[in-house]
């Protein structure tokens, strides 16, 4: 008989909280579950642990990739053999509460048109601070745009148990290292007939090694993840208030993302700023203005240009008349 669910592990050098991490899936009070751990090509010894608890319980596997390819193609190993009714990512310095699984398998029971459950989110860090989204009724759903819409704007966040055939139909994307992820969810809910809410935490790692808190090359994938997700939102004929919030946020992030670049300029080589705004020009073309509400487009902080070129100048400008009045106001 096949598992109620099946768990996504990608691993690379995580021998720090892997063992954690599958600790807290052999604490789930839902026993009926498979495991699958994706080891990319780590060099610590991680791949060791991993196999130390997989001939401990046959619930978990391991697997491999030929070579070091990221999360994305690294789950969608292991999504491929996925056997569960639901399946679901953890991270490999994550961790789930143990009555995740069966809170979701109790919603399900409840709601089954539901496709997607997302969890309660926790945010915790090595120190001990932690905190915990408010509890959203398990009695309330949202229709896959609706939840798409919001997620978009990061007011419902992507960790959930979606069916599994709904999810092997739309894998993760592999062209982008990271943020990827952040598309196929929201594709995801996009495509669910009903999206519903679970009191079980999902229990995400804050911590400074994050390839998401410092500013390199790999940064700008933010900005092509976000064009990625207008194009195939544009291919599934969304709406146009689902078009129109998704343009605004990617603008946002696109302005974010050129400030941080400039900020750090020290941080990167010649070839890697010119790589930088390569890419930054490339996407400014991309952009779809007229998306774009008014009090957003003309905001002094936002305010949307082109060609690149004029877009800079404005934005670098504005960057220094700000530093100058942060200057004066410390004297």
């Amino acid at each position: 008989m096949n598992p109620r669910f099946t768990i996504l592990t990608a691993v690379y050098n995580a021998q720090a909280y892997v063992a954690e991490c599958i600790e807290s899936v052999l604490s789930q009070t839902c026993a009926e579950w498979q495991m699958i751990c994706i080891d990319d090509c780590s060099t610590d010894e991680s791949k060791q642990i991993l196999h130390q608890y997989a001939a401990r319980d046959s619930r978990i596997q391991v697997m491999q990739t030929k070579v070091n390819s990221g999360q994305a193609v690294a789950r969608n190993v292991g999504l491929k053999v996925a056997k569960g009714e639901f399946t679901l990512m953890l991270d490999a310095d994550d961790l789930l509460s143990p009555d995740a699984l069966e809170s979701v398998w109790r919603a399900h029971l409840r709601h089954p048109e539901v496709d997607t459950f997302l969890f309660r989110l926790e945010r915790f860090d090595d120190t001990g601070w932690s905190e915990v989204e408010p509890l959203v009724s398990g009695h309330i759903t949202l229709s896959g745009r609706d939840a798409c819409l919001r997620a978009i704007n990061w007011r419902i966040h992507g960790y959930f148990a979606i069916r599994t055939d709904l999810h092997q139909r739309l894998p993760y994307d592999e062209s982008l290292r990271i943020y990827g992820d952040d598309v196929t969810s929201r594709l995801h809910l996009f495509h669910s007939r009903a999206v519903g809410f679970c009191p079980g935490r999902y229990r995400y790692r804050q911590h400074g090694a994050s390839c998401t808190h410092h500013f390199s090359v790999r940064r700008i994938d933010f900005v092509r993840a976000n064009t990625l997700m207008r194009q195939l939102l544009e291919e599934r004929h969304a709406d146009g208030d689902l078009l129109r919030c998704c343009e605004a946020y990617a603008w946002r992030i696109y302005v974010a993302i050129f400030r941080e670049m400039v900020m750090t300029e020290t941080i990167l080589s010649p070839t890697e700023r010119e790589q930088c705004e390569h890419y930054l020009n490339e996407h400014l073309r991309l952009m779809r203005p007229s998306r774009l509400p008014w009090s957003l487009r003309l905001h002094p902080s936002f305010l949307f240009l082109r060609p690149y070129k004029l877009f800079k100048g404005y934005q670098t400008r504005l960057l220094a008349l700000r530093k100058l009045i942060k200057g004066k106001k410390k004297d």
